[in-house]
């Protein structure tokens, strides 16, 4: 295998996982706040019917993407089955100074735009559990 095959599979593979978490974003993006945006009304059911073919889809492309994008990115095969709860394993292990930690904070970051209680734990959220064990250093 030559120099040049090598740039070739390391560049399509940063791309597609760079497309991979762009789509997933948006699919994200677009689940949660048709979600949010009809919860509480009277048309709730209704308008969620739809959307149920998109979040089986989604939970399958996140078990996907937890196996194939992520597993290269931490650096460690998962033990959990999505995305979401390997960040949070990693952000409420109490090791803040990890990279994996701050990776996982980054991307919470994201995803908590579209649904803001998304990589909690019991109530508090992955900056609060940051911030609480700076202070105790």
């Amino acid at each position: 295998m030559g120099m040049s095959t090598w740039f070739t599979i390391e560049g399509s593979f940063i791309t597609f996982a760079i497309l991979s978490l762009l789509r997933a974003t948006l699919l994200f993006a677009f689940l949660f706040t048709t979600y949010q945006k009809t919860r509480n009304t009277r048309y709730e059911k209704l308008a969620n019917i739809p959307l149920i073919p998109l979040f089986v889809f989604g939970y399958v492309y996140d078990v996907f993407l937890n196996i194939v994008v992520f597993t290269p990115l931490f650096l460690e095969l998962p033990k959990e089955w999505t995305v979401t709860e390997r960040m949070s394993r990693h952000i409420y292990s109490g090791d803040i100074d990890s990279w994996r930690t701050k990776i996982s904070v980054s991307f919470c970051a994201v995803l908590q735009k579209f649904d803001e209680r998304h990589c909690w734990q019991k109530g508090i959220s992955p900056q609060e559990v940051l911030a609480a064990w700076r202070t105790r250093k």
